[in-house]
């Protein structure tokens, strides 16, 4: 019945998207040029006096229709340039012509010109200033330049209120905000979420960032087309989609990396024609093959892997529109423990060691119809299997993780005031490990979903976007996750965002970071771990000023969520390193996050950000600190830029502050550390060397990760102990070439 309910909405929502008004007497055609003569794409002409408007496409042209006939007055605006009004003609002829009848020229504003937008090519990082939705986006240029072995999770490190800090016995880690864990961000390749659990703990490193056109980060669980999954936020990967121009085919890039280690990477993309359409292979090895013993304990410092990963994409153009293809393959084998482990000491009682052997395969497809009249659909789907294959001490883990969506979309373009979303969803979910647990924890799930979406921009200063998604779930029935996002604009220098929304999520060993990071020995599940439901919201306040010479940011946020349900772990006493895993009923995070950024000639720039976050749980009796969380994090980097000879030299800094660790640990806190590394590039036209030095301080945790049972004599790890590096200082040295084109 639930079902039918939802498809009834559905097709109701899916038919009000194609009404129509009755047709007028006219269209007013048109091309939107800056001073230069280059289109512009995205700005908005709107009919004073009426709801009617258009945007401009990629060729700089609109199309009003049904409007009066007569004269009539425009206004066209676009972030960056000056807003103009005019008045023009409009007759019944112009509907007819199919040409553009006016050209309309927009000139720059040298203060708004320092504010860049989402939706079209981006030419630098940073927030978006532009959005109902607070969103950052990371361009490829800038992920090359971050990146130290030209890996995607490198390019992450030390990002803005992102924590990407590894586990340095498992290896894995994730991207997590606001405070939380990895595992509470959705992760989407194109839009599609599919990289999720321990899918993305270990998949996200076998990505290169030369397979993505930028990265779009969006913090907090109130994106509204993102997962009810999406608690702490939301990460897109815009992969490098082959350009449907096939004039300047092949081209590709090579990129080699060495360290001091041992540890390298090698990368090489393509884009060749494919029978009239262009394919781009990429295909990505790295290792760290040796087990790193630098302190001479007998324990790897950082652990070893090797990995693979090819992938392949195509597009195609099509009468009614473009379809994209898209398939990954990624194979891993990674270790940490005692350096004399061996491959027949897996599973051993008296040889630790954690081996990770990882196998996965994702694909999607994607079809997006030509711009119509009203708007344009699409369709897209994706596939992904992961599967582990795990021994952590004398526990092997074996897991299965299958996702499988679908999905059909129409976005229509009532107005440039109104603009509506209506999505049919569709998910099969499967995890299945070997555990033995008191708790179950195998389950399958099949998931139909409806997500309806309005945007609202009465004018250039107010901008509103309301969601909700209705899901249907076997366990808790129907879940509605409604979520809404407001921005106003006094000014070009400034903004302010409200956001506020609902969450709901699955839990699984497999979906927890904090089971990737304590590992899956000696752990306890004395109950059934519910589903987490979250309510939180954020408040922002961004600010863009400067002149064509020097720019200035500012972003604060603060945000506060509240769960229920939530997942918490308790930690035994440190011989026996028992791992409880159970729900909380009563959980909150809350924090402040603040951005700040300068650039100034010549080519200098910096940034400082740091987060202030406090997660804490009832347990039944009193409220308590949630354990392996840093309390705040803090960053800054310096760069400076000599772009006529291709120089770029920078030096960035993160702190970690304390973290709350279980009683019988010597200490009740971690202590505060910091991480420094330096980069220096030098660039030709088409190459490019990058010299990094990470952790320059050489600092490593002081605290020991391993303890001895006075009765057995056994090493026993213990999970809560590992909050900082094993592994100091390290040196590496990136080629990289691009060819064609």
């Amino acid at each position: 019945m639930v079902v039918r309910t939802v498809t009834r909405s559905a097709f109701a929502m899916i038919v009000v998207l194609f009404l129509s008004t009755a047709g007028l007497a006219a269209d007013i055609r048109g091309t939107i040029l800056d001073d230069e003569g280059t289109a512009l794409a995205g700005a908005n002409v709107v009919v004073e006096g009426t709801s009617l408007g258009a945007a401009s496409n990629l060729d700089g042209e609109f199309l009003i229709k049904n409007v009066p006939q007569g004269e009539l007055t425009l206004t066209v605006s676009l972030l960056g340039y000056k807003t103009r009004t005019l008045v023009v003609s409009a007759s019944a002829t112009d509907a007819n012509s199919g040409k553009p009848s006016i050209t309309i020229e927009l000139d720059p504003d040298a203060v708004a010109l320092e504010q860049v937008t989402f939706e079209t090519e981006r030419s630098q990082s940073g927030p978006v200033n532009d959005g109902a939705e607070r969103v950052e986006v990371l361009t490829s240029d800038d992920l090359e330049e971050q990146s130290a072995d030209g890996g995607l999770l490198s390019a992450l490190s030390g990002g803005s209120g992102l924590d990407t800090k590894p586990c340095a016995l498992c290896g894995s880690a994730g991207v997590g905000m606001q405070g939380l864990d990895p595992s509470y961000t959705e992760i989407n390749v194109d839009g599609l979420p599919i990289l999720s659990g321990l899918g993305a703990l270990y998949g996200l490193d076998g990505i290169n960032v030369s397979d993505l056109q930028q990265v779009e980060i969006s913090k907090g669980g109130t994106r509204s087309d993102a997962g009810a999954g999406a608690m702490a936020g939301a990460v897109n990967l815009v992969t490098n989609s082959p350009d449907l121009s096939l004039a300047e085919l092949p081209t590709g890039q090579l990129s080699a990396m060495a360290g001091e280690t041992g540890r390298h990477r090698l990368n090489g993309a393509i884009t060749v024609p494919v029978a009239d359409m262009p394919v781009r292979i990429n295909a990505n090895y790295g290792a760290e093959p040796r087990k790193i013993d630098r302190n001479s304990d007998g324990l790897t410092d950082t652990p070893s892997y090797t990995r693979f990963n090819l992938s392949l994409s195509s597009k195609r153009a099509l009468p009614a529109g473009a379809l994209t293809t898209r398939v990954r393959g990624y194979g891993e084998d990674r270790f940490a423990g005692e350096t004399h482990w061996t491959e027949d000491d897996r599973g051993s009682a008296t040889v630790y060691g954690r081996d990770i052997q990882t196998r996965r395969v994702d694909t999607g497809v994607s079809f997006v119809s030509q711009e119509l009249d009203w708007g344009f659909w699409k369709l897209d789907g994706a596939y992904a299997f992961h599967q582990q294959d795990s021994w952590y001490g004398t526990t092997e883990y074996d897991a299965v993780q299958v996702i499988g969506l679908a999905r059909f979309t129409i976005n229509r373009d009532w107005s440039v005031m109104h603009k509506s979303m209506a999505r049919l969803q569709y998910r099969h979910e499967v995890y299945d490990d070997n555990l033995r647990l008191s708790s179950p924890t195998d389950r399958t799930d099949y998931i139909p979903g409806l997500l309806l979406q309005h945007e609202w921009l009465p004018n250039e200063r107010w901008q509103a976007r309301a969601s909700v998604l209705s899901e249907l779930y076997d366990e808790d029935g129907y879940v509605a996750t409604p979520r809404a996002s407001l921005r106003f604009s006094p000014d070009d220098s400034w903004s302010f965002i409200g956001s506020a929304g609902l969450g709901y999520r699955i839990v699984t060993l497999f979906s927890l970071d904090k089971a990737a990071h304590a590992g899956f020995d000696n752990i306890a599940i004395p109950e059934d771990l519910d589903a987490e439901r979250t309510a939180g919201g954020s408040l922002t306040a961004q600010y863009r000023g400067g002149s064509a010479s020097r720019a200035f940011t500012a972003d604060l946020t603060g945000f506060y969520t509240r769960f229920d349900n939530k997942v918490v772990v308790a930690f035994g006493h440190a011989e026996t390193g028992e791992v409880i895993y159970a729900n909380a009923d009563d959980a909150f995070s809350r924090g402040v996050e603040l951005q700040l950024g300068y650039a100034f000639d010549p080519g200098w720039s910096a940034n400082v950000h740091g987060t202030v976050s406090d997660i804490q749980y009832h347990d039944g009796t009193e409220w308590r600190k949630e354990e392996m969380r840093s309390f705040y994090t803090a960053g800054a980097s310096l760069v400076k830029e000599w772009t006529g000879i291709g120089l770029r030299a920078n030096v960035d800094g993160r702190v970690f502050g304390p973290q709350e660790l279980p009683h019988g640990r010597g200490r009740d806190q971690s202590p505060t550390y910091v991480i420094m590394d330096l980069g220096l590039r030098k660039s030709w036209d088409q190459f490019a060397l990058t010299l990094k030095a990470e952790n320059i301080t050489d600092y490593v945790q002081p605290d020991e990760v391993f303890t001895i049972n006075p009765d057995t004599g056994e090493r026993r790890l213990d999970s809560a102990m590992i909050y900082g590096p094993q592994l100091g200082r390290t040196v590496m040295l990136t080629f990289s070439a691009n060819f064609g084109g």
